[in-house]
């Protein structure tokens, strides 16, 4: 393998994402080529920096202020509703695939055929419901971040 291939593999010996026979043969080549040493050297500086680097949480008062916005809210209430829509046109569609055949069939009595379109309408909004309130529950559950 040319040097220059080694060079590609330094990362991915610092991070130990090699197969033993490709660090083996790594390491000999780091005792032939002293430059492979320093190329290792640098991307360990650079891991160690990036393994440091943390992001805070933004304080709850800016938080706050942020969710207090009209538009803010205005927005995160139409994406939902969008959502909410979307989801309910695509389990529908599927309702239909399965129960089309069973709506246009005139032999069967038209309160049955309501009575199923207008159970299978519920059920869809009502999971669709359930998928959002886990979510926003999630979202706001007191414990999440208390490691179990």
């Amino acid at each position: 393998m040319a040097l220059d291939n080694f060079r590609e593999l330094a990362a991915g010996y610092v991070d130990g994402e090699l197969t033993p026979e490709e660090k083996r043969e790594f390491e000999t080549m780091m005792d032939k080529h002293p430059e492979l040493r320093d190329d290792v050297n640098s991307f360990q500086k650079i891991s160690d920096l990036t393994r440091r680097v943390r992001f805070e949480e933004l304080p709850d008062p800016i938080w706050e202020s942020y969710g207090a916005s009209l538009y803010r809210r205005a927005e995160r209430a139409l994406g939902w509703i969008l959502l909410s829509v979307g989801a309910m046109l695509v389990l529908g569609f599927t309702a239909w695939g399965v129960w089309g055949q069973f709506f246009m069939d005139s032999s069967e009595p038209l309160i049955l055929r309501i009575a199923i379109g207008a159970l299978s309408v519920g059920a869809i909004v009502l999971i669709v419901s359930k998928l959002r309130e886990s979510l926003f529950a999630h979202k706001r559950e007191r414990y999440r971040k208390v490691q179990k």
